[in-house]
């Protein structure tokens, strides 16, 4: 099949078009999405060297992990933590982690109702991370069977940009997803895939190919946050939480902030895929958790 390569160009890739030579790759794309992590123990074995490259050639990156809906979610996301964290971790420009969902036709009907929930630890885990919000890649069937315990759509899917899967037969005749194949729960679009046969020079098998919305590409042009200023919440937590001035809770207290607050940090100290704590910068300056025994305390906000 013949097509036109939509621009701005988009890749994901996984060790199956290893190894590759981004100084040969042309046109250079704008952005590649590299598999990280896959399940409670799988990492991809191209990642890192993939990681250092595109950062080495200026190239945007972001990093993936393919869920099993019948693995635990903590340790998934500890999987992919620990892949992106010795590949060298993120930067500002990198995009937030993104969630790769399908597979769950084949699962029990209790694995599906369970989806939902699991889901979101994983993504929570991912923002407290990241301190951005996380992607999700799906398709309009795969998440038709992401359900709560009563069966129904998760109702904060649109609170995570989309990625969405669908490879029409002759993708030239769409600048855009058709809104019918939009998964439930979602009204835009972040990325889209619209095939896995590409050829591009540099790169020696067939690769994924996506485009940007407009949207979601004006975000990405935007400069990053002043330093000191990278991170950017929201108290959640009802009782308030405490600045300390280490992140640990023995250590000497601050001050304090109340539900509502907007924050301000440097960076994010990650302890495991249950405790992250917040080096702030404003309205006061310490250590905060943003997240503590698995309950998110500050909402970092997409930066």
């Amino acid at each position: 099949m013949k097509y036109k390569v939509k621009k701005p160009i988009v890749l994901d890739i996984s060790s199956f078009q290893a190894p590759v030579d981004w100084t040969k790759v042309a046109p250079q794309p704008l952005l590649v999405m590299c598999k990280a992590s896959e399940g409670m123990a799988y990492n991809d074995p191209s990642f890192a060297t993939y990681w250092s490259d595109l950062k080495a050639q200026n190239i945007k990156r972001g990093a993936y992990h393919y869920y099993h809906p019948e693995m635990d979610a903590t340790q998934q996301f500890a999987n992919y933590q620990k892949a992106v964290t010795q590949a060298g971790g993120f930067v500002t420009s990198d995009i937030a982690p993104v969630l790769d969902v399908e597979g769950l036709e084949t699962a029990a009907p209790a694995i599906r109702k369970a989806a939902a929930a699991s889901i979101k630890t994983w993504l929570d885990a991912a923002q407290a991370f990241s301190g951005k919000t996380p992607m999700i890649y799906t398709s309009k069937y795969q998440w038709g069977f992401v359900t709560d315990t009563n069966g129904k759509p998760p109702t904060w899917s649109s609170n995570y940009p989309l990625w969405v899967a669908w490879l029409p037969d002759k993708p030239d005749k769409f600048s855009a997803p058709a809104s019918s194949v939009i998964p439930i729960g979602w009204n835009q679009w972040a990325i889209w895939q619209y095939a896995n046969t590409g050829q591009i020079t540099g790169i020696n098998v067939a690769v994924d190919l996506d485009i940007l919305s407009d949207w979601f590409s004006k975000q990405l042009g935007q400069q990053p946050p002043a330093p000191g200023q990278t991170y950017v919440g929201k108290v959640v937590a009802p009782s308030g939480v405490n600045v300390r001035v280490q992140p640990t809770i023995t250590a000497k207290l601050v001050g304090s902030m109340v539900n509502g607050t907007t924050v301000r940090g440097a960076s994010i100290k990650v302890i495991s895929p249950n405790e992250a704590w917040l080096e702030l910068k404003d309205p006061l300056v310490g250590w905060c958790a943003i997240v503590y025994n698995g309950t998110v305390l500050i909402s970092m906000n997409p930066s």
